[in-house]
């Protein structure tokens, strides 16, 4: 039997979970096998209020029930979000494109497979996915799903999850809530802007603090002249902002979150920029960019290709950067920009998935 093994170009993506029935926290971060498979890493960290010693890190094959053209495409990028409904149970989706160029849909409600669904919205072959949550009422949740159509343009979808909503007849599994999606605003400023086209295959980052108006939202994408743009939604429509990045190199990995900044919930964007801090050194960092003037507030080394996601947890937001040997977190604590590593997180420095520890490797 052949083993499986982590793709090296492998997408990332992470949720942060909270069991409230069985008192646990823990991240679970998706990525991708050699054979296309979908694996979850699981790092259960907390445990009925008390941090878990020596936590480790555990792979799991996700089944997904669809095989053929909605099957993962190789290398396929990954999305994923978390929310929770009236009884505080934990529902995640997660998002991929399937080999069609058709976006996927799978759902998990307390830690149970719900459902997938192949979503109507046809991407690029080299789109990138990302999507944001925030909540309606204690039964709506509002879903944004951003992705490149196949002329290039950057599309905004919207699901409404609703928990008094039911699945259709003839689906795999009645008597479930939903997602409901509908077109958004395609974020198209070439009109008005030339230097606003996005770069064909351009990572996307979009985050929203979870306002039940989605005001407080934004997006960053890359154009065709490699700089990082930032787009702000006002409650009514897509807008460009004032935020840019130049010298970005192109096809930069990016994520971003809110984080407290002196009392107010601010974005970063993260990104892998070139090392121009040290003129005579190689090589990349991982930066962190304030809001105003994109003045880095923080700089990591990290190796050519990485890529970045971040999940934002009870004990700090951590960016996670992945190279073909694993992948390294950098946490950020609440109310502070200031990197810092702290064993009492239980984060370990350095978790090398591509070494195919026991724990990652699975005999197919």
């Amino acid at each position: 039997m052949a083993k499986d093994r982590l793709l090296k170009t492998s997408s990332f993506t992470g949720v942060n979970v909270f069991e409230q029935n069985l008192g646990k926290l823990y991240m679970n971060i998706y990525c991708q096998s050699e054979s296309g498979a979908i694996y979850c890493l699981n790092y259960l960290y907390k445990h009925r209020g008390r941090m878990v010693p020596n936590p480790i890190w555990n792979a799991k094959r996700v089944e997904i029930l669809i095989t053929g053209s909605m099957a993962p495409l190789i290398g396929t990028p990954l999305a994923s979000v978390v929310h929770m409904d009236r009884q505080f149970n934990p529902i995640i989706h997660l998002f991929f494109i399937g080999k069609d160029h058709f976006v996927q849909e799978f759902v998990w409600i307390d830690g149970e497979v719900k459902w997938t669904k192949s979503l109507a919205i046809k991407t690029a072959p080299d789109s990138r996915l990302s999507v944001t949550s925030s909540s309606v009422t204690s039964d709506v949740t509002c879903l944004r799903l951003f992705c490149q159509s196949p002329s290039g343009k950057i599309e905004e979808y919207k699901g409404i999850y609703s928990t008094l909503s039911q699945r259709a007849p003839g689906d795999n599994i009645n008597s479930n809530p939903i997602t409901v999606w509908e077109k958004g605003q395609t974020l198209d400023f070439s009109h008005s802007n030339s230097n606003a086209i996005p770069l064909p295959g351009t990572d996307l980052a979009f985050v929203t603090d979870g306002t039940k108006d989605d005001m407080n939202s934004y997006g960053y994408w890359q154009t065709t002249e490699g700089t990082v743009k930032q787009f702000i939604y006002d409650g009514t429509s897509w807008k460009m902002g004032d935020f840019i990045i130049r010298g970005a190199p192109l096809h930069t990995a990016m994520t971003a979150a809110f984080l407290n900044v002196c009392g107010k919930r601010t974005p970063r964007l993260f990104y892998v920029g070139n090392l121009l801090e040290d003129p005579g050194a190689d090589g990349l960092v991982m930066k962190a960019q304030a809001e105003i003037l994109g003045d880095a507030i923080c700089s990591k080394p990290v190796d050519c290709n990485s890529r970045i996601f971040g999940i934002q947890t009870d004990v700090g937001f951590y960016v996670f950067t992945v190279d073909g040997v694993g992948f390294k977190p950098h946490g950020f604590p609440w109310g502070n920009v200031e990197p810092f590593m702290s064993d009492s997180c239980c984060i370990q420095d350095s978790i090398k998935v591509y070494g195919l520890e026991t724990s990652w490797e699975r005999r197919l």
